[in-house]
């Protein structure tokens, strides 16, 4: 068993922000507190999936609603007290286990906020292999692991319970009270068993987002090129360098929708968002398209910039990793694909990348 320590958040942190595609919210503030409640309460356990009891309880949970929300409007520390509580009332047991429900941003540390305090374990895993915007988009839904019931709790003290017949109503039913909550919100979802989550989850991504985190911070204290790992590593490919020209974004639905123009030597990369970057554009050509992991990095620190944060004149660069393989079955894509978006589906049934977490 793995005790992760400040300097392993702060890989998580970096390798998350990047696999969350410009999603899962900016992991700044998350960051800061996940490091004062190691201080305070002591290193937290990371559990292998394979080691993990039949019998054990597993909580996926992560912030949901629209990301330039939550960067204004923080967590009280109490949600996840709150999830508690109402998933003792509900069921008479207790999780044993938090797990980020998305390995994204922000939302790969959502369980460190929260564990030592709380006296409990975090798996080595996430249901995603990256950030997505709707609450279906997940492993534990493709293995029909039922979404109910789940459980929403907000910064003013507010608990729901949901329960609904199937996962896309249960999102759009916890989307609309989200947005009454005030776009922001914890949530608890597709609450398990150990038997069952050695099937569901998607094994390994916490340490993965370390890793990731943990290359491009070597390299940095090398004096090297920190994209140079990931290329040679993670199958990384450089879309483009240049300057954030501008920038169209407005929420809705509880999500922030928008796009993003860069300009670069080579001409103008496109970017369209759903809180998540999901297609990617060099002069009106496809050059990136969901469920590949798209990132903008600040070209000069080499931090993965999020939705939220995008600012008129930055110097970015564009990257692009390949997608988590589960995403890339024919039932992945119905769920994530340019089809659900509503984008022409011009490269993931021939040449869209893949990679395992390892």
């Amino acid at each position: 068993m793995k005790f992760v320590e400040i300097d392993d958040l702060q890989d998580l942190a970096l390798g998350a922000a990047l696999l969350g595609s410009g999603g899962g919210g900016c992991p700044d503030y998350d960051l800061l507190m996940a490091e004062k409640h190691l201080m305070e309460y002591g290193k937290v356990p990371l559990v292998d999936v394979a080691s993990l009891e039949d019998d054990a309880l597993v909580l996926p949970i992560a912030f949901a609603g629209a990301p330039l929300v939550s960067a204004e409007m923080l967590p009280s520390g109490e949600e996840c007290s709150q999830l508690l509580k109402a998933v003792e009332e509900l069921t008479g047991r207790r999780p044993t286990h938090l797990m980020p429900a998305e390995i994204g941003g922000a939302n790969s540390l959502c369980p460190f906020l929260f564990a030592a305090r709380l006296k409990l374990l975090v798996l080595d895993a996430d249901t995603i292999g990256r950030a997505f915007p709707e609450m279906q988009m997940s492993s534990c839904n493709l293995s029909k692991v039922p979404a109910n019931p789940a459980f929403i709790a907000d910064s003013m003290g507010n608990t729901l319970i949901l329960r609904a017949n199937d996962a896309n109503t249960m999102e759009m039913i916890a989307r609309n009270a989200i947005v009454a909550m005030g776009s922001s919100a914890l949530v608890g979802i597709y609450m398990m068993e150990g038997r069952v989550a050695k099937q569901a989850v998607i094994k390994g991504s916490v340490s993965l987002a370390m890793g990731l985190g943990r290359a491009i911070r070597e390299a940095k204290e090398r004096g090297e090129e920190p994209i140079k790992p990931l290329i040679d590593s993670y199958g990384a490919a450089v879309l483009g360098t240049g300057v954030v020209d501008q920038i169209d974004q407005r929420i809705e639905g509880g999500f922030l929708n928008g796009s993003v123009s860069i300009l670069t030597k080579g001409g103008t990369v496109s970017i369209q968002y759903q809180n998540e970057y999901l297609k990617a554009e060099i002069n009106g050509e496809t050059v990136a398209l969901t469920p590949e992991i798209i990132a903008l990095v600040d070209s000069e620190s080499f931090m993965p910039i999020t939705s939220e944060r995008l600012l008129f004149g930055t110097r970015v660069t564009v990257i692009s990793l390949p997608s988590p393989s589960i995403w890339m079955t024919e039932e992945g894509l119905k769920l994530v694909g340019p089809g659900y978006f509503g984008y022409e589906d011009v490269r993931c049934n021939e040449t869209c990348k893949e990679f395992e977490a390892i």
